[in-house]
């Protein structure tokens, strides 16, 4: 009966041990429901006032340049252009 009894215990403890460690290794943010977000869009009465008209400069076509430096000016701008919109999205 000893023996029975002894054997039982060790399962029960490692379930406890197992669920205990679970507890631990996983945040509270992972265990609770997913948070409820949802876009719903701009409403139809958005006047669109707070809008910035950002002027951009004409467009000039760069006929002088080589194509070595011409890929090389739209990598730096293509590189610059991600960096800004990574600094948009880090801080919103």
């Amino acid at each position: 009966m000893a023996a029975a009894a002894a054997s039982s215990s060790p399962p029960l403890l490692l379930g406890w041990l197992y669920a205990l460690s679970r507890q631990a290794l996983v945040p509270a943010f992972f265990r609770g429901p997913p948070p409820r977000r949802s876009y719903r869009g701009s409403s139809p009465a958005d006047s669109q006032k707070d809008m910035l008209e950002i002027p951009l400069p004409p467009w000039q076509e760069r006929t002088d340049e080589s194509l070595e430096t011409k890929r090389a000016r739209l990598l730096y701008e293509s590189r610059k252009r991600g960096m800004l919109e990574n600094c948009i999205l880090l801080r919103s």
